[in-house]
């Protein structure tokens, strides 16, 4: 009994240093940060009007935005430039409502006692996009009300905009199995999917309806099928709408499935 007397304050006084060491301390900074997302890649979002009808002339992008710190009582503005990045910048007033208009610029704050908020780009509908893709690069800036995040990829957003068919980001990742099941892509083979079947083959359904297969060890594969039955069943699909068809992309290469086995 004695001795266990006594091991009882030895235990609390370890317990006590330990947590001196382990517990961090707030240093009282209020920061600022885009929301990471669960997609292929959660710094880059892509858009095309090419499903959209011929009067749709602009579409909206919602971005999360979280804070780091304490709630506030009163809104703060959220600080937010374009950073570019080559020839095919997007054009403010052209391809969006440049972030400083007054259809938006008063939608870029954090309310009063919120911690997260979705702020829209909106993105205009121009007879270049069916030509070539834009790029806005957006990133957080520094203001009098928040410091950014120490994370560089949680400061940035680059949306990639167009108004032609875009190969799925799933589609063109290193490690996917898209190809095993459809294929080479082209936007022949792409636009003939879209005609004899259901889905847009676009990101949001690729999103909807695959997955990141990742090990037990953590050593990541790439993308795979939630349902790998369902896409032998589209595949199916696909080979018999195309029959005998001989169709050609623009370089040449005949559009083909590989065979359902």
């Amino acid at each position: 009994m004695k001795k266990n007397l006594f091991l009882i304050p030895m235990i609390a006084l370890i317990l006590a240093t330990s947590c001196e060491v382990e517990v961090p301390t707030w240093t009282g900074e209020e920061r600022i940060n885009f929301v990471a997302g669960i997609t292929l890649s959660d710094t880059t979002i892509r858009y095309s009007f090419v499903f959209s009808p011929p009067d749709v002339q602009e579409h909206t992008i919602w971005i999360n935005v979280a804070t780091e710190g304490f709630l506030s009582n009163v809104s703060r503005r959220i600080g937010l430039v374009q950073v570019p990045v080559g020839d095919n910048d997007a054009v403010p007033g052209v391809h969006y409502v440049a972030l400083d208009d007054p259809r938006v610029r008063d939608l870029y704050v954090v309310p009063a006692n919120t911690e997260t908020v979705r702020i829209p780009i909106i993105l205009l509908r121009h007879a270049d996009l069916q030509h070539e893709d834009r790029i806005l690069r957006i990133e957080l800036v520094e203001n009098n009300d928040f410091l950014l995040t120490a994370n560089p990829h949680k400061r940035l957003r680059e949306i990639i905009m167009s108004d032609k068919l875009m190969i799925p980001r799933m589609w063109a990742a290193d490690t996917t199995a898209v190809p095993q099941y459809f294929g080479e892509y082209g936007p022949v083979k792409h636009r003939f999917m879209i005609d004899n079947s259901a889905p847009n083959w676009d990101d949001e359904w690729f999103d909807e309806n695959w997955h990141m297969f990742t090990y037990t060890a953590g050593n990541t594969w790439g993308w795979v099928p939630n349902e790998p039955v369902y896409m032998n069943f589209l595949r199916g699909v696909l080979i018999r709408a195309l029959g005998t068809q001989v169709l050609y992309e623009a370089d040449g290469t005949r559009v083909a499935f590989p065979t359902v086995e």
